[in-house]
């Protein structure tokens, strides 16, 4: 683990959206959530800021901070995918017309996307908000997974520096506003 993400945070300190991949393969988007998890484990492992960095990252490439400046999750910040390739979402627009279905990850950019209107874009821009591009835009099951592990993951980590934080005397909980 602590040789991948040896690599992934080497990775991010040199892309310019501090990504963990500059390939953007076929559901980019699930593979900087994974990549996310290996960053995740190795701070657990080491306690290594650095790794936490690169982990979060990741979670801001996929809430906005691309090319785009586009959350991938449907609903989900002021710009988000409004026609994924999605047979459920696809059929409630005959009578919902503005329908979109929230809380999907799509896949986001695909260097290998053959789709004519990609055709001069790169990297992280390749991809297109639309019903038709199942190589970008689509919704996939393993996509949210990926995503949920990470955030999941990324919520006890924080509820450990908080805990540890308390417990090294430099707060109380009656000076932490947790619903705020």
């Amino acid at each position: 683990v602590l040789a991948r993400a040896e690599e992934f945070e080497k990775t991010s300190r040199l892309t310019t959206w501090r990504t963990a991949d500059e390939n953007f393969d076929w559901g980019s988007n699930r593979n900087l959530a994974n990549r996310g998890r290996v960053l995740l484990a190795a701070y657990e492992e080491t306690g290594q800021g650095r790794f936490l960095g690169a982990a979060l990252a990741q979670v801001n490439y996929i809430f906005g901070q691309n090319p785009f400046f586009l959350s991938y999750v449907t609903g989900v910040g002021a710009i988000f995918p409004r026609n994924m390739h999605h047979r459920l979402q696809i059929a409630a627009r005959k009578t919902r017309p503005t329908l979109t279905l929230p809380g999907f990850l799509v896949g986001g950019a695909n260097a290998d996307a053959e789709e004519a209107e990609l055709s001069s874009a790169r990297g992280p821009r390749k991809y297109r908000d639309s019903e038709a591009s199942f190589e970008t835009n689509e919704f996939a099951i393993d996509n949210n997974a990926a995503l949920i592990a990470l955030l999941g993951r990324l919520n006890g980590v924080t509820i450990k520096q908080r805990q540890s934080f308390f417990d090294r005397g430099e707060a109380s909980e009656q000076d932490v506003d947790f619903d705020h």
